[in-house]
């Protein structure tokens, strides 16, 4: 739960150290707004790692891991039961989108640096957006008490190789889109289309 805090605070500073450098045009604001997405994509890739070692373990003090697992699910479906619920997916979708934000906000042309701070303002807002919703409606670090000793177990219907895949490439593509949106977003508001 402290480190999707800690993400939620790293996304907020990125977004305004980028509104600040987009009105000011200081570089060094710009370059602390790229390293702070880049902890917030750290942070949220040891959030999603500790939410997959809980289901390897079957560690059922964690509701959500007690909603979508039990002791008998087998190996390869604990995996994919990160992104069974809703809260498990809202963190994938997060992480994904924290990746590609850092993918776009560390590798792009230099005739595209005008953009940026406003490319990382949007996709730095949209992200705190994301945090803001997984700490105060979808959190999947919420603990269960008393701690049951087996849990609800995976929905049937999600126990498919072909579910182990097409959950994360959907999101892979609903958050990639994020980046021609602020890109494109970028140019109309800077009237350089």
């Amino acid at each position: 739960y402290l480190l999707l805090v800690f993400c939620f605070l790293t996304s907020v500073y990125g977004m305004l150290s980028a509104a600040l450098c987009q009105f000011t045009k200081q570089k060094s604001l710009l370059l602390s707004s790229r390293v702070s997405n880049l902890y917030t994509s750290i942070l949220c890739l040891l959030a999603c790692s500790l939410l997959s070692y809980s289901f390897f373990t079957s560690d059922f003090s964690l509701l959500y891991v007690y909603k979508n697992s039990s002791s008998d699910l087998p190996l390869l479906y604990r995996f994919s039961a990160l992104w069974s619920s809703l809260e498990g997916s809202h963190l994938l979708w997060a992480l994904l989108l924290s990746l590609c934000t850092s993918a776009s906000l560390w590798f792009f042309k230099h005739d595209n640096e005008s953009f940026v701070p406003l490319v990382s303002l949007l996709l730095q807002g949209v992200l705190s957006w994301m945090f803001f919703l997984a700490l105060s409606s979808s959190n999947p670090f919420d603990p269960s008490f008393p701690v049951p000793l087996s849990g609800l177990g995976m929905n049937e219907l999600l126990q498919n190789p072909y579910m182990m895949i097409h959950p994360p490439c959907l999101f892979l593509g609903y958050t990639s889109l994020a980046i021609p949106f602020a890109y494109s977003f970028s140019a109309v508001w800077l009237g350089r289309l």
